[in-house]
């Protein structure tokens, strides 16, 4: 073999040597994203379920019917974790989630029977009060230096607290329809009913899951969330306001749980002041689920949702199946314990 040949020869085994480790080099990163594992267990976990129900011809797991309500329940529990996903990536918590979202619709239904408010401008109210808690919240974490698990905590039993004294312990029921609430507020905001037999929450859930994903990923606040909760001393150095960034994601918090309240009352047409009771168990354990580092820094959207999914294929796989309620909560503690260490082992391996 002449010179030329091998330098021809070498060149194309260097070449597909080069193409090889790209490939592999690209395998790995696909593989490495955490969505794909957890995206893996939600296939696992539907065949699993679905064999489980399994009733002759018959699987009550896999019916359209069903596969909607775990869409609706989803979403409502992916909503609340958009928010939620916001503030753990920025390295702080919220454990008032259901509390508050307790006092926002008893707040809501309240304006709407009693104060015959207009259902619009009730549910601008009931945003508003949404806001105004995140403020509070974000405003005794960043400016007085609590930390966010003790205020959140307190906040957990105080909201609880003034949704029972607001409704006197009782559930508002019975809310006047009218053609208004019915076809215009009620139908596109407050009532979910369905579109092309699509619920409306789960189109809530979808636009929310758009616009969040938006902004974490491709935004300088997206930004900012992530370098805040990574190394909130060093962000700050490098002039990221960090405690607005929390303030913020505090405040979009409570706007999502408002807006959760809202759809909450309009597909029940009541609301009890227990309502969301361990609905941040939920919420939290799907943002976990999903690949969000409890410590902050990293996490996105996306797997807040396949967490979701989790949560909700569990609950109500579970339910089908006959298992006592206890053992759901068992299940989600046991999957939230798991996924939290296989996230510790996945982070001591790379550094």
């Amino acid at each position: 073999m002449n010179l030329q040949a091998k330098q021809m020869t070498a060149h194309v085994i260097n070449n597909q040597s080069h193409d090889s480790l790209a490939e592999r080099g690209l395998l790995k990163r696909i593989v490495s994203f955490r969505e794909i594992g957890i995206f893996g267990a939600v296939i696992v976990l539907f065949i699993a379920l679905t064999l489980i129900n399994q009733d002759g011809d018959v699987n009550k797991f896999t019916r359209t019917e069903n596969l909607l309500t775990i869409a609706r329940q989803i979403s409502m529990v992916t909503l609340l974790a958009v928010g939620m996903t916001f503030i753990i990536v920025g390295g702080d918590i919220d454990l008032s989630v259901g509390s508050v979202f307790a006092t926002t619709g008893i707040v809501l239904g309240t304006l709407i029977k009693q104060v015959h408010m207009n259902p619009w401008l009730a549910l601008i109210c009931a945003l508003l009060l949404g806001l105004l808690i995140g403020l509070l919240n974000g405003l005794v974490v960043t400016k007085l230096g609590v930390p966010a698990f003790i205020v959140t905590l307190g906040g957990l039993s105080t909201y609880r607290g003034i949704a029972l004294g607001i409704a006197g312990g009782y559930p508002v029921t019975s809310l006047p329809v009218s053609r208004f609430y019915d076809i215009t507020a009620g139908y596109l905001v407050i009532q979910t009913g369905r579109y092309l037999s699509i619920p409306m929450q789960v189109i809530w859930m979808l636009t929310v899951l758009a616009i969040g994903f938006v902004v974490l990923s491709k935004t300088r606040f997206g930004y900012h969330v992530y370098a805040t909760g990574s190394n909130r001393l060093a962000a700050t150095l490098a002039g990221i306001p960090t405690d607005r960034v929390r303030l913020f994601a505090f405040m979009l918090m409570g706007f999502l749980v408002a807006l959760g309240s809202g759809l909450q009352l309009g597909f029940l047409k009541s609301f009890a002041p227990t309502a969301g009771s361990n609905l941040e168990l939920r919420v939290i354990a799907a943002v976990i689920i999903g690949g969000t580092n409890l410590f902050g820094g990293s996490g996105n959207v996306l797997g807040t949702f396949l967490g979701a999914t989790v949560v909700g294929m569990i609950n109500n796989g579970l339910i089908l199946a006959g298992v006592p309620t206890y053992w759901q909560f068992f299940a989600i503690g046991l999957i939230i314990i798991g996924a939290v260490v296989l996230d510790m082992q996945i982070r001591r391996r790379q550094k």
